[in-house]
C-alpha cells in the first residue's frame, strides 16, 4: 500500500523537532546515571566552583569523559530501540504525533526491525551525518534507515485497512 494511503510522510522539520527531544531526554538520562555513579566514578569535583570544575574536567580529568563518550550513543540507542520495541515510538516522536511504522503493514516495529532501523541511523550519521539529510531532497521524504528497513515515519496515526 502506498505511503499515502497510510498516512501523511512526517516533514523534515517534525523529525529533527522528535530527534532533538529525544536527544535532550538521553542527555538527561546519561547524566542522570553520570552522577549517579552507575556509568563511570562519581565527579570528584561536585559541589566546587562551577569554573573549577570545568578546568578540572578539561585538564587533569578528561580520562573521565571517556565513560560518557561511550556510553552516551549506547544509552541512546538502547532508549530508542526499547521505546520503539515495546510503545511503538520514541517519547518525542510521541510528542510530536510522530508514528514509524512497517511501510506495508502500517503496524508498529518489533525489536529486531526497531534494532535494524538504529543501526541503519548509525550508518547514515557516518559520512558527516549526510544520511540524515536524505529525507530533505527525496520525493517521499524517507531516508535510509526507512528504504533499508521498509518503515515510513508519518505524521498522525496511520489508517488500517
Amino acid at each position: 500500500m502506498a505511503l499515502e494511503q497510510r498516512g501523511v510522510v512526517a516533514p523534515f522539520r517534525h523529525r529533527a523537532g522528535a530527534d532533538a527531544l529525544d536527544t535532550l531526554l538521553v542527555l538527561a538520562l546519561e547524566a542522570g546515571l553520570w552522577s549517579t555513579g552507575l556509568v563511570s566514578e562519581p565527579l570528584p569535583w561536585r559541589g566546587t566552583d562551577t569554573l573549577d570544575a570545568l578546568a578540572t574536567l578539561l585538564i587533569h580529568d578528561s580520562v573521565l569523559l571517556a565513560p560518557a563518550l561511550v556510553a552516551l550513543p549506547l544509552v541512546g540507542t538502547l532508549y530508542v530501540v526499547l521505546l520503539r520495541a515495546l510503545l511503538g515510538r520514541t517519547l518525542g516522536e510521541h510528542a510530536l504525533g510522530l508514528w514509524l511504522v512497517i511501510r506495508r503493514t502500517g503496524q508498529p516495529l518489533g525489536p529486531i526491525r526497531a534494532s535494524l532501523h538504529a543501526l541503519c541511523g548509525w550508518l547514515c550519521a557516518l559520512p558527516l551525518l549526510a544520511g540524515w539529510l536524505i529525507p530533505i531532497m527525496t520525493q517521499t521524504r524517507q531516508g535510509p534507515a526507512e528504504w533499508l528497513t521498509g518503515t515510513c515515519l508519518l505524521l498522525g496515526p496511520p489508517t488500517r485497512r
